[in-house]
This record gives structure tokens, sequence and C-alpha cells, in this order.
């Protein structure tokens, strides 16, 4: 196997044609990148003294690393946004933008826009989804009450007397049975929650109540969610009531997703160029990393090819 000969390469640029070069870098494959400032600190990077690179050599005098930080953290939330719409199925392919320059905030503005427009498309979907969550919460919190045979409207009423219920991690059950004696309130294991955890109905005197939150607070004692005092009739006839409520709403969340595919499916090409735009615009800030930069000038140092240098 033939070992090719590298050589050193230094680049110097103007400062707003960073995001072209670095674009070139990736499809030049065959480099081995550096650290600029370590190579400039260390005396090894070198330029011949000329007119032509007068400017470059000055500009060695007032250099820092890239301070993109904020432009990162804008890119990465916008790849993140628009794959998270397609199921994470996009798909760069840096082949349709070879040729094309590009504008680093003029992209991220794009991507921002495009997002807000897919929110405004789904917008309609999530608020189903989360009045599902809310519905489906209720259900499993009054489920495990249905043998209380008293309206809701009661127990909220109570003056002497609060009521919570919440879940255990299954570790922590042996530890209540030992300490549940000397507690000064009833505790009644109801069930299982979904998060497979021991489900507890507390009923605790007012003058009780923070000492025994401070006991169940040491088990992970977890209030779970879907009460509401607007639910007033005894427990197993609000989860009838909520039942048809589930049906309604997930029948109402099946149109509203083909809706929402619909509109994906036609904004979907758009979509794909400006994730592959968004991903090399990622790995064009990671390439940032390793240049350094005068107020005017990008500098940057690499091994490559002999062959290939010019």
């Amino acid at each position: 196997m033939a070992i090719e000969k590298l050589s050193l390469a230094y680049v110097v640029g103007d400062r707003d044609q960073v995001a072209t070069f670095a674009k070139e870098v990736y499809f030049f494959k065959d480099i081995q990148v550096l650290n600029t400032m370590s190579e400039i600190e260390a005396g090894s990077f070198l330029l011949p003294l000329s007119q032509e690179n007068m400017e470059g050599i000055l500009g060695l005098k007032d250099l820092v690393t890239s301070s993109n930080k904020e432009n990162r953290k804008l890119t990465q939330n916008a790849i993140e946004n628009i794959n998270n719409f397609y199921g994470g199925k996009l798909k760069p392919d840096f082949k349709k933008i070879r040729d094309k320059k590009l504008n680093p905030d003029k992209i991220i503005e794009v991507a921002n826009q495009f997002d807000t427009s897919l929110h405004d498309k789904t917008a309609e979907l999530d608020s189903i989804k989360n009045e599902r969550e809310r519905i489906e919460n209720s259900i499993e919190y009054y489920s495990f009450l249905s043998n209380v045979d008293i309206p809701m409207s009661e127990i909220n009423s109570m003056e002497n007397f609060t009521c919570q219920l919440g879940s255990i991690p299954l570790e922590n059950v042996e530890r209540l049975k030992l300490i549940y004696p000397s507690l000064p309130s009833l505790i009644f294991h109801v069930g299982t929650s979904r998060k497979n955890e021991a489900v507890y109905y507390v009923v605790s005197g007012k003058d009780f109540r923070v000492e025994t939150e401070r006991v169940l607070k040491a088990l992970d004692f977890r209030e779970l969610k879907g009460f509401s005092k607007k639910y007033t009739r005894k427990p197993e006839e609000i989860v009838k009531e909520l039942e048809k409520q589930l049906d309604d709403i997930i029948i109402a969340e099946e149109n509203s997703q083909k809706i929402v595919d619909t509109l994906l499916g036609k904004d979907e090409e758009r979509a794909d160029f400006l994730f592959t735009e968004l991903t090399m615009l990622n790995y064009i800030n990671s390439i940032e990393d390793y240049m350094a930069f005068s107020p005017d000038k990008f500098y940057f140092a690499a091994w490559i090819p002999t062959s290939k240098k010019k």
C-alpha cells in the first residue's frame, strides 16, 4: 500500500468567506485539521512575506478563537426542531448545496420562520394531544377512587381533613409498612400506576398534614396528576364521563393528524433542503473551533496530501 506524502497547508482568507471555505473543507475530504491557534502560538504558522499577505500577517497580532456559541446553539435547536416534526427521518444531502453559497444568518432566519410555520400548522393537533393527556390522567386518578361511594364535592369541601392521591416507588413500599403505625394519617393502598408505582390515598387531619407530607416526601411520594375541582360527582361516574370524552378526543386527534400529515408532506422537500443547509452549517461551526480570527481575516491550518496542495 502506497503511503502518500503530506504537507502543511496554512490558509488566510476574508472573514466573511469563512462559511464558503469551511464548506470546501468538508468536500475536500483528505484533510487533517489542526488547531490553528496552537500552530500560531508555536510559531509554525508561516506566511510568505509579500504585499498580498501583509494584511494577514499584521492580523496575527490580534487573534481570537471562534466565538459563535450563540450561532451554534441556534443552529442545533433549528436542526432538532425541524427534524422532530418529521419524526427524525430527515437526512442531509450535501450534493444539493455543493455549489450554493451559504449565508449562516439567513439560513437561521429562514429556519426560524419555517419552524414557526410548522408550529402554526400543528397547533390544533398539539392542543388535542394535551387535552387527551389531561383526560387520561384524570381517568387514572379517579379510577383509583372508584370504590369511594361519595361525591367528590363532599370530599373536597371537608374542613378538617385533606386528601391526597399519589404514588411511591415499589422499592419504598416496605419502608412505608414499617413506619405506617407511627403516621398520624390514614393511608390506603389503592393500586398500581401506569408507571408501575404503588398508589396510596392519604387522609390527614389538617393539623397533621405537614408531618405526614414530610414522611411521605422521604419515601419519594408524588401526587398523581388528574385532579380537578370541576369534577364533583362520584368517582365512578366521573370515570364513565371521562371515558366518553376520551373516545371523542381520540377521533379528533386521528382526524387532526391526517390534516397535519398532509401539510407536512407538502413542505417535506423544503424541510429536507433546509435540514441539509443547517447540518452543513453545524459542520462549519465545528470547523471554526479549529480556526483563528482577526477582525477581518480567518486563519486555518491542516495537513493535506502534497499532491493536492495548491
